[in-house]
């Protein structure tokens, strides 16, 4: 055998590495035959196709609704003066609608939304980072486009920042 040969074998983590790559490229092979894996049933019912393309228009409006301009500017997480709710988070409470089908499920919790206040105050993009149902977080969605913010500064100049924001909805008694 040859010297550097002996040498690698020698070494305590040689063998047992090798003997698991061995077993992992028989696995492979042995899985790559079609006999291994059956074939994936996909049965379609057409009715879901028909009612998919026939909600298609509705299902543009809705994500023209959430698709907005693009921003051109860098967009901050941090900034010197972060962006504050005009009339604070109670303001956008009180424009909170408690949806009737939450109300009568019982559904309580809070919904958190992600957006971009630009930089005039405005809120785009929001997006639901944690929702509860039942209506409540597109009541959640629907008030926070009405809010606006001061803008975040930056340097002194009002600059594109992303934020989070709860929404509690607690049922009252």
């Amino acid at each position: 055998m040859p010297e550097r040969l002996r040498a690698l074998t020698d070494h305590p983590f040689i063998i047992p590495t090798a003997l698991a790559v061995l077993v992992v490229v028989l696995l492979l092979n042995m899985f790559r035959s079609s006999d291994a894996l059956p074939e994936a049933e996909t049965a379609v019912d057409e009715s879901e196709i028909y009612t998919s393309v026939d909600r298609m228009p509705e299902l543009i409006s809705d994500l023209e609704e959430v698709v907005e301009a693009p921003l051109d500017e860098q967009v901050f997480v941090v900034v010197e003066q972060m962006p504050q709710l005009i009339g604070g988070l109670s303001a956008m409470q009180e424009r909170v609608v408690y949806p009737e089908l939450a109300k009568k499920a019982g559904i309580e919790g809070r919904v958190v939304i992600q957006f971009i206040v630009d930089q005039t105050g405005h809120v785009r993009q929001p997006r639901l980072l944690r929702g509860i149902g039942g209506g409540c977080d597109e009541a959640a969605l629907a008030a926070l486009r009405q809010m606006r913010f001061t803008p975040g500064l930056q340097r002194g100049k009002p600059v594109n920042v992303k934020m989070s924001i709860p929404v509690t909805f607690t049922l009252r008694d």
